[in-house]
Order: structure tokens, then sequence, then C-alpha cells
């Protein structure tokens, strides 16, 4: 069995995002992480990110070192990663939910541990 790179980090975004932005950035990392076998979520809520990403050990170090570089992004800080036998996120090329209240991830801040992730989640 293939071991699968996880990876999940926390940033701040330099400007508030709008539904329109938003759904942009998803189109292009569902297309993206399609193409390079990644999957993953992303929560977004008050100018605030945490995502996921598990995928092949490079693929997924390539995309996160693009997004470290997306002027999107500052405050960027890792908060986990490591290999298993399996996805958390099986087939969501990019899950997404909206939390516009953070305070409420504060339990999901390092989700190998504490086991949760918010749900429902829009795979959509």
């Amino acid at each position: 069995m293939n071991s699968v790179f996880h990876l999940v980090y926390v940033s701040t975004a330099r400007q508030l995002l709008d539904a329109e932005a938003l759904e942009s950035l998803l189109i292009q990392a569902r297309e993206r992480n399609e193409r390079l076998a990644i999957t993953g979520m992303l929560i977004y809520g008050a100018g605030n990110f945490i995502q996921a990403l598990e995928g092949p050990h490079e693929a997924v170090l390539d995309v996160y070192a693009s997004i470290q570089r997306d002027q999107r992004h500052h405050h960027i800080i890792t908060l986990v990663e490591f290999d298993d036998d399996e996805r958390d996120f099986p087939g969501w090329w990019m899950a997404y939910a909206h939390e516009p209240h953070p305070e409420k991830i504060k339990g999901c801040i390092n989700p190998c541990l504490s086991g949760c992730y918010p749900h429902p989640l829009n795979v959509g």
C-alpha cells in the first residue's frame, strides 16, 4: 500500500474573500488537485483558512510551496505533517466549508489528534 502524506496548515487572507473569489479559488484548487491526485478540505471564515492536503508526498509539498508563495495568504503556519496508509478525504479534490465564527474551529486545529472535521462539508 502506498503511503499518503498529510499536511494541515492555517493562514490569514490579505483581503477578505467574497463568494466569487472563493469560488474561483476552489475551481482552480479542484482542477489542480485532481491532476496531482491530491484530496483535502478547506475551511474559510472571517479571513482565515484552515486546509488539509493529502496525497503523494512531493505533490503535496509542491502545492504547499505554491500556497506559501501566493500573495493572497500570509501568516501561514504548518500545524501537522504525517504519513498514513489512508486518506481522510477520498474523492474530495477539495471539500469546502464556510465557518463565519472561526472560534468554532479551535477544536479542529490539530485534526490528527482531535479526530474532528466540521461537517457537513460542501464537496460540490
